[in-house]
């Protein structure tokens, strides 16, 4: 069975890798401690990424041109 890792890719170009989903979310809350991690269709759906967006109210009504960073499983 192969084991994944997480990779964030921040807006401005930044991309950080975690072996863990805690350590993913940790990281984004240290960025934004008010983010709005997820969304109908991400990962815990089995879609292929999940999106970040600041607040909730960012992330209300938006498919992704404000989220601040999206999460992607790495397999290895």
């Amino acid at each position: 069975m192969a084991s994944k890792d997480y990779e964030i890719r921040w807006a401005w170009g930044r991309v950080e890798n975690f072996p863990t989903w805690d350590e993913v979310e940790a990281r984004v809350l240290d960025e934004f401690p008010e983010a709005a991690i997820g969304h109908p269709g991400d990962l815990s759906d089995f879609g292929d990424r999940t999106l970040c967006w600041r607040t909730e109210e960012e992330a209300l009504n938006d498919p992704g041109a404000r989220a601040v960073c999206v999460i992607h499983e790495v397999k290895r």
